[in-house]
């Protein structure tokens, strides 16, 4: 039974000129006084967003400034000054201030840069104020102006009130819905939320703040039904029964008479409780038999009628039983978790970092994410935000993508456990009901009218996933007919998941060579692959080598006439060196563990290493004082450090949409160089032109104005410190910079993958070598790396593979103490 929606009480300003109402609705403010009115504004076409409102004055004047945000396509966000009505101001109230503001503010593009060390913007601790109750020390309230400009180094907040008392995560989550709504930044998303679904987030404001934080709380935690008696938040109250009873009171918490489902009930109650009720309902022993085993006979029993001569419904009294066992339980309702939600994904949508598309991460994840930042762990670049197409264009759009991630979600869950028919059965459902959806052609067209970086988002970019996954499902099945299928389906379009293409060609002919025995199938696949552009040289090379694979195979002779279809890319040979170094005794089904004595004598301690240890010992000793572990993090680091205020360059479309990115939407695509090639190229000349001395000193300057920020590709822990990163820098020369910094940045996502394991350097000699290192059981290099080493010699880079071979010498029989060398 769907629990009744309570309305937050709610007092005009006409009504009274009282300045301290009873009630705290007015202060958040989507005060619905008039739902005709109401209605209108918030679906008014021709509205594109809003960023603030001033409400009337105390006198009851409606004379007061507002401004509105109208995004193009070809112009950035700028703000235009209107005077409000006082239906607006009722209805805007939710991004009021306090006080009226003279004059307009002035049009400035949003520069978002998050305050580090846990302190909130100045912009960010206005909004609070006036959003959330938080009282100021001046009598003119802040401004929501952004500007680059602007200070975020101050707050006026006095330390004794009450938003220092308000703990981090409460903070946070309402960070998130002023930013999604529109407080912070300018974002348009406001027109994605229904009358209701803001009454909601007006109702919150309206709790006390210890209902405010147990809500939060609870939003953290997985969606199920919990015991009241068992939740401890003592920080929050000693006893959280009244608190509770607030949420409740307003629908923020079901209790356990909302509890409808019988296996649900029945998986709350203790063990003994469900073999008691068993015994009693199925006179059956129950002393053998496992709870779920049980639970499964009891809803069984349920479903049947108690006698051919009662009509009694035997679910309703299995039910009654339950629920005279279960004791009291609670749960968040559904609806205004479902707004909350929908708030944090949308916030979300610039969070993922991975080479993935939008994976959705969980409430408590994105909160976690937040947290954080404003503890000063975790910083992000400033940027501005400039859009010009909306992703979702109505609120169906964005319930649409909401559904679908869930079952995304809830097909990773079953893969993950190995339950691949319950995947493939969530899968089957979801993939049909999106594909009578995208039988609608305005949907289709939206979907290909954005740009590549935002596709994912879309409906069409969800049902692409949804099919690789569907291939993945088969695979681990045994089914590898319907992975081909799959494949083959996907393959025929070029307009969703273009990037994942070389993966996908030689996932097809692997399968169709060595699973359904198609050697020339899978050799017609492999000629297709090669002449597809979207196809990259690591994937490329794969194709190749296994066509050479086929074609080699005795029992494939009458293939032979095929040969002079295929040719092989030149990849040049990297020298190879081995080492042998101890390894403690092996244990069954164990790896390699290798060791080394830190002293001598029969006290010495035994280091324990990995392979990559092993090998920078061994060029320490050869002459490289300096060494890191880091793939290509180690030039991913530098190349982001001295090009960061290209990547982070304004004025491009779409790329930037909300406050927290670590990098744009469209980094990992081809468009990410394509758009910004003149700047590129121009700070690629400047670095090739550039001596050592100016390196450094460009690597130095950003490295102390952004360190600490969050950016894809950069690791502030990999160097010691800034002069252990320009004893590398130097080494490298200018020369050897660009050509990896031309190589990554016109190629980011295929490129991150494949780089050598070790960079070894010696600042005496100021020389340096780039090392893959191989150890026993490990000795081929992926295509991947092939091409990268390929491309290190071609740019005459010393490079080397080290293989790393096992000395099984036995250690001293007394006197030796195993300790982890993590240090080296």
């Amino acid at each position: 039974m769907a629990p009744h929606k309570k309305k937050p009480t709610q007092k005009r300003d006409d009504e009274s000129g009282d300045e301290s109402p009873k009630t705290n609705a007015d202060n958040l403010g989507i005060r619905i006084s008039s739902a005709k009115t109401s209605k209108k504004l918030l679906n008014n076409k021709k509205r594109k967003a809003v960023i603030e409102s001033f409400s009337p004055s105390p006198n009851g004047s409606g004379n007061s400034s507002s401004t509105s945000l109208a995004s193009t396509s070809k112009t950035s966000t700028s703000v235009e000054s209107a005077s409000s009505t006082k239906t607006q101001s009722s209805i805007l109230s939710f991004f009021t201030s306090t006080s009226s503001v003279d004059g307009p503010v002035e049009a400035t593009p949003i520069i978002c840069k998050p305050k580090k060390r846990g302190k909130h913007s100045a912009e960010f601790s206005g909004a609070c104020r006036n959003l959330f109750d938080i009282p100021s020390t001046s009598t003119h309230t802040t401004v929501m102006k952004s500007s680059q400009s602007a200070s975020l180094n101050s707050s006026t907040t006095p330390t004794n009130s009450p938003s220092t008392r308000e703990p981090p995560f409460l903070k946070e989550f309402k960070l998130i819905i002023l930013t999604v709504l529109g407080q912070v930044g300018h974002v348009d998303d406001l027109f994605l939320f229904s009358e209701d679904d803001l009454e909601y987030v007006n109702c919150f404001k309206t709790l006390s703040v210890s209902a405010q934080q147990l809500y939060v709380r609870l939003f953290q935690r997985k969606h199920a039904w919990l015991c009241p008696a068992k939740l401890k938040y003592p920080e929050i109250a000693a006893d959280l029964t009244p608190v509770i009873s607030e949420l409740q009171a307003v629908n923020f918490i079901q209790g356990e008479e909302e509890l409808n489902d019988i296996t649900e009930a029945l998986n709350l109650l203790p063990d003994p409780a469900v073999k008691s009720l068993a015994k009693s309902l199925l006179r059956v022993s129950a002393s053998k038999t496992s709870k779920t085993e049980l639970i499964s006979a009891l809803v069984k029993h349920s479903k049947r009628p108690r006698s051919v001569f009662s009509n009694v419904n035997m679910q309703e009294v299995v039910m009654k039983k339950v629920c005279g066992l279960l004791g009291s339980w609670i749960r968040l309702g559904d609806e205004p978790r479902t707004v909350f939600t929908r708030i944090h994904l949308l916030y979300s949508l610039s969070l993922e970092d991975d080479e993935k598309p939008i994976s959705g991460k969980t409430p408590m994840e994105r909160l976690s994410e937040i947290k954080k930042r404003n503890k000063g762990s975790v910083s992000f670049p400033r940027y501005t935000i400039f859009r010009t197409n909306k992703i979702f264009r109505t609120k169906e759009d964005l319930i649409r993508y909401e559904d679908t991630m869930k079952c995304e979600q809830d097909i990773k869950q079953a893969m993950a456990t190995c339950d691949f028919k319950s995947a493939l059965q969530i899968q089957e459902v979801e993939t049909r009901r999106l594909e009578t959806i995208l039988r609608d052609e305005d949907i289709s067209s939206h979907s290909t009218s954005l740009a590549p970086f935002l596709r994912p988002f879309t409906a069409w970019g969800v049902y692409t996933r949804l099919l690789y996954m569907g291939v993945e499902i088969h695979q681990q099945r045994g089914s590898y007919d319907d992975a081909v299928a799959g494949l083959s389906g996907l393959l025929e379009q070029t307009e969703y998941g273009v990037e994942s293409r070389g993966r996908w060609w030689d996932r097809l002919a692997f399968h169709l060579y060595y699973h359904l025995e198609k050697p020339n199938e899978a050799l017609d696949a492999i000629l297709k692959g090669l002449a597809d552009s979207f196809v990259k040289p690591g994937y490329r090379l794969a194709l190749q080598r296994r066509a050479q694979n086929i074609l080699m195979s005795r029992k494939n002779k009458r293939f032979f006439n095929r040969r002079g279809e295929f040719t092989c890319d030149a990849i040049r040979e990297p020298p190879k060196v081995t080492i042998q170094e101890k390894v403690l005794p092996e244990a069954p089904g164990a790896k390699n563990i290798f060791y080394s004595f830190l002293s001598g004598g029969n006290d010495a301690e035994v280091a324990v290493r990995s392979v990559e240890q092993v090998a920078l010992q061994h060029y320490r000793r050869s002459g490289f004082e300096e060494g890191v572990h880091g793939e290509g993090t180690v030039f991913t680091t530098l190349i982001s450090l001295l090009f960061w205020d290209i990547i982070f360059k304004s004025g491009i479309p779409d790329v930037f949409s909300y406050p927290c990115q670590s990098a744009p939407l469209d980094f990992g695509y081809s468009s990410f160089y394509e758009s910004r090639k003149e700047a590129f190229d121009d700070k690629l000349q400047e670095l090739g032109e550039a001596d050592n001395a100016k390196l450094q000193t460009l690597l130095e300057t950003s490295w102390k104005e952004h360190e600490g920020d969050r950016c894809v590709g950069v690791k502030w822990t990999l160097f010691r410190d800034i002069d252990h990163a320009k004893g590398l820098l130097a080494c490298l020369g200018s020369r050897v910079l660009c050509g990896i910094a031309s190589l990554i940045l016109k190629d980011q996502r295929h490129t991150r993958a494949g780089m050598p394991d070790l960079t070894v350097w010696s600042t005496r000699t100021n020389k340096f070598k780039i090392v893959v290192v191989k150890g026993a059981g490990d000795c081929k290099l992926s295509c991947k790396q092939m091409c990268w080493m390929d491309d290190l010699l071609r740019l005459g880079v010393k490079t080397e593979v080290c293989h790393i071979e096992a000395s099984r010498k036995r250690l001293h029989e007394t006197g030796n103490q195993l300790t982890s060398d993590s240090s080296q």
